[in-house]
């Protein structure tokens, strides 16, 4: 489990953690030779200055910084510290005081008091994931909590030792457990913070001392004048009056005055501070009892509690406000660089504000549009609406009407309603498909004539039919207006014979015309059997040269279709004339190509074009309708792809599909071969009139 002391593990304290923070750089062995020697060295000088109103002469006092020092240790360094710490402490009682307690009693005090810091300082940082630089108000109580629930253990074992090895006697355990847990969490509430927030971070000094220096002054001044009016002053209680330190609120004052300003760093500095001088004051009286000192010690843990929370909530609402202000800082430069129009509306739909972009979109600037209301620059905006609104026209100030999509969304907070609008200016993307459109109707159109030259044979052979009969009945009524007997009847035949064979090249020429014609798409109501009647008319003559029969199963009764007539011919007339090449590989006489239609539902039509041909190999089926794709030699390839795009621009889809040799046969569409579908949406509340439709 990792600790949050940036990220790092709490096992890897003087690798990562102190030898990191003051860029120490120095091989892993002397590292770890030189803090030991540091720790043990500033844990004993520590331990030699606070050696005051010891109980019995025993390490019981009532401040005991060192375990301050070694419980910020720990939470750094890691469990491995509570041997240095174990051995630090067996060094200050044989070493530096003449304590009359056995050595084996000393080893196995010192021991139990690093085993129990040991044990809370693992529980802080890998059961309770304690942030290490105290960054939240919660981290600050479960340490103060874990360390005075650790001292209180550490106490009452350690003064049990000492009675259990005759050391003490029964009525001061009591009163040994209090002054020894007192002095164990003041030690820890005054120092260990100060460690784990200023040791890290060397720059948050900066939050405290040098910012104001004027200001720190006199908050150091304010800690001397509370100190001094507790001891000082000629009116402050004498000693044995019972009422000693009646003044000590007066501290909460100057610490209430750094935690506000400065927050936690500021205030576990304070706090350092002050019990530095109370001890000082404390000394320089000298006529202080144990008792009346572990009070006064029980009073300022109250004060170290109090303010190390307050420091807490301040620097912790600083980083929060801190976040908040980078927060709509990025907000508002992501909204003032958003290339769409961003704007917030109230409760009743008025303008609060938008976005450089929706000025621009809107040609005016700000103010001239704030308390405006939405339906006067959108008119189809139905509010609430959250979610995408769909395009529709944006209206000007000035009147003029710009294509525009439109999505709004819900902003709700505590006593707060508001909406947000976004619009994107389509017009550029409306002038691309405008250009994509007429594009592809030239792509479309040059196609027509590829296809027209293709079966310029074949109509050429059409067109001579009723060419050479036009002649030839031309010459018969010649002959009988010059010949003596001229029968009227037999020369009025031959006039209509000659009209209608003038009307049928006539109509393939107004069939060829109509289908190379150039203009805009003009959706309308078609009737299918009557389009497909002009496409088959295009194709029978080359229908007859490749030997090749057409099949038509339409049923009665279909309605019409909602498309554009001439591209709708472009399609079907790709598909058959694809068959009628498809087909060129089967034997003479087994040649077919079969149109189908059915109603697949009450909006839709199904097309069909069949031929039984050799089929699609695989590879090419599955990209069939991609530009520049084709099993012809001659081929562009571009074809499908064309087709595939008018049908979809008309609202349906066009695919295809290998038959099985095999299967049983449908009506009208013999086993195997390739089998083309495509879709039209039926044309619901338009003409019905097949002429009107036509016309």
């Amino acid at each position: 489990m990792e600790t949050n002391l940036d990220h790092r593990h709490p096992r890897q304290p003087l690798r990562t953690g102190l030898l990191t923070f003051w860029n120490v750089e120095l091989p892993q062995s002397g590292n770890l030779v030189l803090w030991g020697i540091g720790f043990l060295a500033a844990y004993l000088f520590l331990d030699q200055v606070s050696y005051i109103y010891a109980l019995k002469k025993f390490n019981i006092t009532p401040w005991n910084p060192p375990v301050g020092l070694g419980f910020a240790v720990l939470l750094l360094g890691g469990p491995r510290m509570g041997l240095l710490m174990m051995l630090a402490r067996i060094i200050g009682d044989v070493a530096f005081r003449d304590l009359p307690v056995p050595l084996i009693t000393s080893v196995l005090g010192a021991g139990l008091i690093a085993l129990g810091y040991t044990c809370a300082t693992y529980f802080l940082t890998h059961t309770l994931n304690c942030n290490l630089r105290l960054a939240r108000s919660h981290d600050i109580i479960i340490l103060l909590v874990v360390a005075g629930l650790a001292a209180l253990v550490v106490a009452v074992g350690y003064v049990l030792l000492l009675y259990a090895s005759g050391l003490l006697a029964w009525e001061m355990v009591p009163r040994g457990i209090l002054r020894r847990w007192v002095g164990d969490a003041i030690g820890i509430a005054t120092l260990t913070p100060f460690l784990l927030v200023h040791l890290p971070d060397r720059t948050s000094w900066r939050q405290w001392l040098p910012r104001h220096p004027g200001e720190v002054s006199g908050q150091v001044a304010a800690i001397g004048t509370a100190l001094w009016m507790i001891f000082g002053v000629e009116w402050s209680t004498p000693p044995g009056a019972g009422l000693e330190f009646q003044f000590f609120y007066l501290l909460f004052l100057p610490l209430i005055w750094i935690a506000v300003r400065s927050g936690l760093p500021g205030v576990t500095a304070g706090l350092l501070l002050t019990q530095l001088g109370l001890i000082t004051a404390i000394q320089l009286a000298g006529d202080y009892s144990g008792a009346t000192v572990t009070s006064l010690q029980t009073l300022m843990m109250a004060l170290a509690c109090a303010s190390l929370l307050l420091g807490s909530v301040v620097s912790e609402r600083r980083r929060t406000e801190t976040l908040l202000r980078d927060s709509e800082s990025r907000l508002q430069t992501l909204v003032n660089t958003a290339p769409d129009g961003i704007l917030t509306l109230d409760a009743d739909g008025r303008i609060e504000s938008l976005n450089p972009a929706a000025e621009r979109l809107f040609a005016v600037r700000s103010p001239q549009l704030t308390g405006t209301p939405i339906t006067r620059l959108l008119p189809d905006l139905t509010l609430p609406h959250p979610g995408p609104a769909g395009e529709m026209l944006a209206i000007r100030p000035n009147g003029e009407t710009v294509p525009v999509e439109v999505a709004t969304a819900l902003a709700q907070a505590e006593n707060l309603h508001s909406l947000i609008c976004v619009i994107r200016d389509i017009s550029p993307r409306r002038q691309i498909e405008a250009r994509l459109q007429e594009k592809q109707a030239e792509l479309a159109h040059v196609s027509r004539l590829s296809m027209v030259g293709e079966m310029a044979s074949a109509l050429a052979h059409e067109m001579n039919q009723p060419l050479a009969a036009i002649a030839n009945y031309t010459r018969a009524t010649l002959m009988l207006m010059h010949s003596p007997q001229t029968d009227p009847a037999r020369l009025r035949m031959a006039l209509e014979k000659t009209a209608h064979q003038a009307e049928r090249a006539g109509e393939i020429i107004r069939r060829l015309r109509t289908f190379l014609g150039k203009g805009d798409s003009q959706p309308a109501a078609v009737s299918l059997p009557r389009l497909i009647d002009d496409v088959l008319e295009l194709v029978r003559p080359t229908a007859r040269q490749s030997g090749v029969r057409l099949h038509l199963d339409l049923p009665d009764s279909l309605p019409p279709v909602f498309a554009d007539r001439i591209q709708i011919e472009q399609v079907l007339l790709n598909l058959i004339r694809n068959g009628l090449e498809a087909v060129n590989s089967q034997p003479p006489g087994s040649r077919t190509v079969t149109l189908s239609a059915a109603r697949l539902d009450p909006t839709t039509l199904r097309i069909s074009v069949h031929d039984n041909g050799p089929g699609l190999a695989e590879d090419v089926q599955d990209r069939l309708f991609q530009p520049f794709t084709s099993t012809k030699t001659t081929g562009m390839g571009l074809g499908l792809s064309i087709s595939r795009s008018i049908i979809e621009a008309h609202g349906g889809k066009l695919w295809c599909q290998n038959l099985d040799p095999e299967a049983p046969s449908l009506p009208f569409l013999p086993s195997g071969g390739t089998l083309f579908h495509f879709t039209l949406p039926v044309a619901t509340d338009m003409l019905t009139d097949m002429d009107a439709c036509d016309a």
